[in-house]
């Protein structure tokens, strides 16, 4: 009796241990369902556009704050140049004022270095040196805009700055007579207008051309072609710009997941 007694003592006991064994695996369960969420919670999503697209990209809001990614994306997205100060007409020509527009261009330049210089990023070295590299581009392009804008208030500078070698040809024909230049106009256009290899471009060149050419100020529209289609073309190419190869899917790859929404291909023509 005392055997059976003890007996059924251990088997309550058994099944006993078994329920509370099972409650208690119940209550890590529960416990960790709230973590589970909080992950699914932790994400957040950064909006930002790029060639004609919206673009929406998933990630872990501990990884990074949305300041750091707005920093990166203007980073890879904004490039630096500085706004061209250079007449586009003739009466903007014969007004040029060197002075103001160098201390905007001054103004504009130090604006956008302290920017780039304050903007949080994503931690790495990636996007450290691209900052770096940014900085040397707009650097660059500044010095690259002031020359070419005492060269528009003097052009006998053309033939005295860093530019000069790689240039001649335009940095000459703009201190040329003006015969030359108007000889020079005519065959930059020409040239130009053959390059897109599209009939309805070179009509509209060549149409711009012959209306200008018969200007009275007509020296002075050869002048403002010669130096945006000639001098200031050839002088950027040898400006340093960043490679952004690349950098695209560099940014994307800060995301767990990203969709893209475009519109139809019509829509995007001429993008």
């Amino acid at each position: 009796m005392k055997t059976r007694l003890i007996y059924v003592f251990f088997l309550a006991a058994l099944i006993m241990g078994c329920n509370d064994k099972q409650q208690a695996t119940g209550v890590e369960l529960k416990e960790n369902k709230p973590v589970i969420d909080s992950v699914r919670k932790g994400t957040a999503v950064y909006k930002w556009w790029h060639d004609a697209c919206n673009y929406e990209g998933t990630y872990l809001a501990a990884q990074y704050t949305p300041h750091q990614l707005e920093g990166t994306y203007y980073l890879w997205h904004v490039t630096g140049y500085l706004s061209n100060a250079s007449p586009s007409f003739p009466r903007a020509l014969y007004e040029f004022n060197l002075e103001k527009e160098l201390a905007k261009l001054d103004e504009e330049y130090v604006q956008k270095r302290e920017h780039l210089e304050r903007l949080e990023l994503v931690p790495g070295a990636k996007w450290e040196d691209l900052r770096q590299s940014r900085l040397r581009e707009l650097k660059e392009i500044y010095d690259f805009v002031r020359v070419s804008l005492e060269g528009i208030a003097s052009p006998q500078t053309f033939l005295d700055n860093p530019f000069h070698e790689y240039c001649t040809e335009y940095a000459e024909t703009l201190n040329a007579d003006d015969a030359d230049v108007l000889e020079a106009w005519r065959k930059l256009i020409e040239k130009r207008a053959k390059s897109y290899g599209y009939e309805s471009i070179e009509r509209s060149y060549m149409s711009r051309y012959n209306h200008n050419r018969k200007s009275p100020d007509s020296v002075a529209h050869a002048r403002i072609d010669i130096f945006h289609y000639g001098w200031y073309e050839c002088a950027d190419s040898h400006v340093y710009h960043v490679d952004e190869k690349g950098l695209k899917e560099d940014f994307e790859k800060l995301f767990s997941d990203v969709t893209k929404d475009c519109p139809p291909d019509n829509e995007t023509d001429g993008i």
